[in-house]
């Protein structure tokens, strides 16, 4: 899997949704999400977002994904995604 090209939206949403990161913190791929202040309700809220730009119902996915962990699983998270077939 490619996960840096899902690298880019992935970024961007956790940069819209994490209130605590500047615009000079740096996020890497390989980087624990609790190390952003990414606690489980915002994890869930990452996914939800995520789930809305693929333009699917994350419904969908649940019972086939683990707690992402750091950024690389929520690139994980957006192939998925896109490799459902269902992504716009």
């Amino acid at each position: 899997m490619d996960e840096e090209k899902y690298f880019g939206v992935v970024q961007e949403v956790i940069r819209e949704l994490v209130t605590t990161l500047t615009d000079t913190d740096e996020i890497k791929l390989e980087q624990p999400l609790y190390e952003l202040g990414v606690d489980s309700l915002a994890t869930v809220n990452l996914l939800v977002e995520l789930s809305l730009r693929a333009d699917v119902d994350l419904e969908d996915f649940v019972d086939d994904m683990e707690t992402p962990k750091n950024v690389a699983d929520l690139c994980a998270v957006m192939a998925m995604f896109e490799e459902s077939g269902v992504c716009s």
